[in-house]
């Protein structure tokens, strides 16, 4: 599967900032394996996070998906 994703670089007092804002239950940082073999930090969600959610992975990604709902 193929997603579209972005990456930003951040310092590690700014990536504690993020994690200690945005990335509460059931968000957490994981690492994450892309295609170009680079393995970043990033925000995974817990499963049970996922009940109820769509699956947006026909999208390829979060802004593809919000700009459909847009159009829609």
């Amino acid at each position: 599967m193929i997603m579209t994703l972005t990456v930003i670089m951040l310092q590690v007092r700014s990536f504690t900032t993020m994690f200690m804002v945005f990335a509460t239950a059931p968000l957490g940082i994981g690492t994450l394996r892309l295609a170009d073999g680079t393995a970043p930090k990033g925000f995974l969600v817990e499963q049970a996070g996922l009940d109820g959610a769509a699956d947006i992975t026909r999208f390829g990604g979060w802004r593809a998906y919000l700009a459909d709902r847009a159009a829609a």
